[in-house]
């Protein structure tokens, strides 16, 4: 991570294994061997969780975080592996230079599958091992990390701007310390950052102002989550890419070039649009609305990232809807509302696809 280099971090150590190009292995292998040394994680951090556990137990209050990860993406984003053609079909943007082309059959993926599953059983394992410690009147905040594609629609990797909307969801549980509300789902987008404030409401501390995340211990205290702040879209990142998705649809905006493409859920719908298919061009109105969404919940600016992290100040801009048709420039294919003005037929779609100025995947060495 670039971003804690230098001399104003000088604590900061790295894990041997974590230097630059640590990973060895690339494409299946690399995957695979990412999985075994996550694996390897989740076991050498619970452990220390559970020890923690035993010396604190007659503690009153404390904090235990348990934040098992792969020590090589400290010092390096894991790559995305894609089918090649995907990314010009698909109108994927540059994901930072992460997107690497691979060929690989569905049988090719066996072996990453039986990874997966591994990892899948050990964390389970482990996470039972770490509940049994946890004495019964301790609040209890459990959170996955993000979604693995295994080879489904073309992508290979974490993170994977997939037209699939599992693939941004993550395990995100509660346990009260009385047992209150045990079983219970709720259906509002909670998100990562209603997490520290509802930790801080509940050993009293006062909830800073500019936190914008919600207290849930209100859904232990009868509120229904009717009741909670209206959150009609579910918001998200991964590396340049916005992700925006409401009860039917999801779309994937590309923040630097510019491309949106967006997905329609709803299979009762009586048409041949299939949930895979990009429906920009179809549907317009949903596809501004979605934009000003992460828009107004960044503020009014989306942030901006080179590869060495955050773009401190940003780069300038002219007047935020030039065309004044409702679209913010960033995501308006055509920015002035001059048809004749050199923009091809390409340019002028919704969606902003323009495969000429389209960064393309890096190819596997």
């Amino acid at each position: 991570n670039p971003i804690v280099d230098g001399r104003r971090f000088p604590d900061v150590r790295r894990p041997a294994a974590a230097a630059r190009g640590a990973g060895g292995a690339t494409g299946l292998e690399g995957e695979i061997a990412a999985l075994r040394r996550a694996s390897q994680a989740t076991s050498r951090t619970f452990r220390a969780g559970i020890a923690a556990l035993r010396e604190f137990r007659d503690a009153d209050p404390f904090f235990v975080a348990v934040d098992p990860f792969d020590p090589v993406e400290a010092a390096e984003a894991p790559p995305i592996y894609v089918r090649p053609g995907e990314v010009e079909q698909e109108g994927v943007g540059p994901m930072n230079g992460r997107l690497v082309e691979l060929r690989f059959s569905d049988g090719d993926t066996d072996e990453l599958r039986s990874a997966y599953r591994d990892h899948v059983e050990a964390v389970d394992r482990w996470v039972g091992r770490l509940i049994d410690e946890v004495p019964d009147d301790v609040l209890v905040f459990v959170l996955g990390d993000t979604g693995y594609a295994l080879g489904d629609h073309s992508f290979i990797g974490r993170g994977t701007p997939t037209s699939h909307r599992a693939s941004y969801e993550i395990p995100y549980l509660i346990r009260h310390p009385s047992g209150e509300k045990g079983g219970d789902d709720v259906d509002w987008y909670a998100s990562t950052h209603d997490v520290a404030p509802t930790l801080l409401s509940h050993l009293g501390v006062t909830i800073p102002g500019k936190m914008r995340g919600e207290d849930l211990m209100a859904l232990f205290d009868d509120v229904d989550d009717e009741d909670l702040p209206r959150r009609p879209y579910s918001i998200t990142a991964s590396g340049s890419l916005i992700m925006v998705r409401d009860r039917r649809y999801l779309m994937v905006a590309d923040r630097e070039q510019i491309e949106r493409r967006l997905y329609d859920d709803d299979e009762e719908v009586e048409d041949d649009i299939t949930r895979y298919q990009d429906v920009a061009n179809e549907s317009p109105g949903t596809l501004t609305e979605m934009s000003a969404a992460a828009l107004a919940v960044a503020g009014g600016t989306l942030p901006e990232f080179g590869t060495d992290g955050a773009l401190r100040p940003p780069r300038e801009r002219g007047d935020d809807d030039v065309d004044d048709d409702g679209i913010p420039n960033d995501f308006d294919a055509v920015d002035d509302d001059e048809l004749d003005d050199g923009d091809g037929a390409e340019a002028r779609k919704f969606d902003g696809r323009d495969p000429g100025d389209r960064a393309p995947a890096r190819k596997r060495p």
